[in-house]
C-alpha cells in the first residue's frame, strides 16, 4: 500500500490538508494505534467541514467519515468493481477480519482513463482579452495567454488541464493582441475545440460573457475562468456541486492559509489575557474562477456592459439569486504577476 497515508484521529485537520497536498491520493485513513480503520478524511470532507466553519486547528476525528466503503481481505476484482460503481467513490480500503488496514484500492487501476472519467459536456470560457500590465513589459510583445510557462503558453497548459478531466470545448473571449491568439490556435494543432468572440471595446471581466452565450446559443450550466490561474479542482464535482446547489453562480474558493509572523496579544480591555504565537489566519480567496449558468448571465449582464464579475455576483444575490461557493485546498498558481509568475516557475521547476 502507498505509504504516508495513515493518520491518528488527533490530527489536526490543517495537518491532514498537508498530507492530502503532498500525497496527492485524494484519501487518508484514520487508524487507531493497532492500525485499525476508524474513518477516513477526503477532500469532501475538508470541502465540507469549510463550509461549516470548522477551524482547521480541530483533530480530524470531528470530521472524518466514520463508515467508509471497505472491502474484507481477501478480495476480487468483481467485488470491487461492484463497489466502486454502486457508490460512486474512487477510493476503497481493505481490512482484514480485525479491521486492520492492509491495502487501498484506487479506481484508476481497475479501468482506463477513458472509462474511469466522468464526461460532462459543458464548455469551458476563458477570459483572454486583458492587457496583462501587472505582466509588463512582457505582455507589450506577447499577449498574457500566450506567456510560457515552461515549454507552452500558459493558456494551454490550462486546456491541457481541463481536456484531462474530459472536457473538450473551450470558447476564448479576445481583445487586447487578438490576432495573434487566433493565429496560436490554428497553428496550435490542439486535441479539443477551440472557437472565439472578440471584444469591439474592454468589457471587463464578466460582459464578454453575453456575447459568448448569445453567439454560441449556450444553455445551462459552463464553467469561466481566468487565463492566469493553475489549480488541480476536480472541475466535474464542482459542476455537480453547483447544480445541487441549485446555484446561479458558483465560485472557486482557495482556502489561503496565512501565517502571521508575530505573536497575537489577546486583551481583556486593558489587560493582557494571552498570546497566541504566530497563528494561522485563514481565508477563502477568490482564484477567478466560476460555474455559472446561460441563464444567469442574460438575466445580469446586458449585451455590451462592461462589467466585472464581483458586481454581476453582487446582482444575482441582490435579485434572490444563490451564489454558491466551492472551497479549494490544493494546488493554486497565479502567473498573472511577475512576483507569482516566477514563484510558480520555481514550484513547477523550471
Amino acid at each position: 500500500m502507498d505509504g504516508g497515508l495513515e493518520i491518528h484521529g488527533n490530527l489536526n485537520i490543517r495537518g491532514a490538508i498537508d498530507k492530502l497536498n503532498t500525497t496527492g491520493k485524494k484519501i487518508l485513513l484514520v487508524v487507531d494505534d493497532e492500525n485499525r480503520l476508524i474513518g477516513t478524511i477526503t477532500d469532501g470532507d475538508i470541502r465540507r467541514a469549510i463550509l461549516r466553519g470548522i477551524s482547521l486547528d480541530d483533530t480530524v476525528d470531528k470530521v472524518m467519515n466514520t463508515s467508509p466503503k471497505v472491502l474484507k481481505y481477501p478480495w476480487n476484482k468483481k467485488d470491487a468493481l461492484r463497489l466502486f460503481r454502486k457508490h460512486g467513490i474512487s477510493r476503497i480500503p481493505v481490512v482484514d477480519d480485525e479491521g486492520r488496514v492492509i491495502d487501498l484500492l484506487f479506481l484508476e487501476d481497475f479501468v482506463d482513463g477513458e472509462e474511469s472519467k466522468e464526461k460532462i459536456d459543458i464548455p469551458v470560457v476563458i477570459m483572454a482579452g486583458g492587457k496583462g500590465t501587472r505582466l509588463d513589459p512582457f505582455t507589450k510583445i506577447l499577449p498574457k495567454p500566450l506567456i510560457p510557462v515552461g515549454d507552452k503558453p500558459i493558456l494551454q497548459i490550462i486546456m491541457d488541464r481541463f481536456y484531462k478531466q474530459g472536457f473538450s470545448r473551450f470558447i476564448l473571449t479576445l481583445g487586447y493582441k487578438a490576432e495573434i491568439i487566433k493565429l496560436w490556435v490554428d497553428d496550435a494543432d490542439l486535441p479539443y475545440d477551440v472557437k472565439w468572440v472578440v471584444e469591439d471595446k474592454p468589457l471587463g471581466t464578466a460582459g464578454s460573457l453575453r456575447q459568448v452565450v448569445e453567439e454560441f446559443g449556450l444553455k445551462g450550466s459552463f464553467i469561466v475562468s481566468n487565463c492566469d490561474i493553475l489549480v488541480d479542482v476536480d472541475f466535474t464535482k464542482a459542476v455537480e456541486f453547483h447544480q445541487k446547489h441549485e446555484a446561479d453562480a458558483t465560485i472557486i474558493g482557495y482556502l489561503l492559509q496565512n501565517r502571521l509572523p508575530y505573536g497575537v496579544i489577546e486583551t481583556d480591555g486593558p489587560y493582557f489575557t494571552g498570546m497566541r504565537e504566530k497563528p494561522y489566519i485563514d481565508s477563502l480567496i477568490n482564484t477567478g474562477i466560476y460555474v455559472v449558468n446561460a441563464e444567469t448571465v442574460y438575466r445580469h449582464i446586458e449585451k455590451d456592459e462592461t462589467v466585472d464579475m464581483p458586481e454581476v455576483l453582487d446582482r444575482i444575490r441582490e435579485n434572490g439569486g444563490k451564489v454558491a461557493v466551492y472551497p479549494h485546498h490544493g494546488e493554486f498558481f497565479d502567473v498573472g504577476q511577475w512576483e507569482f509568475y516566477k514563484e510558480t516557475l520555481r514550484k513547477l521547476g523550471y
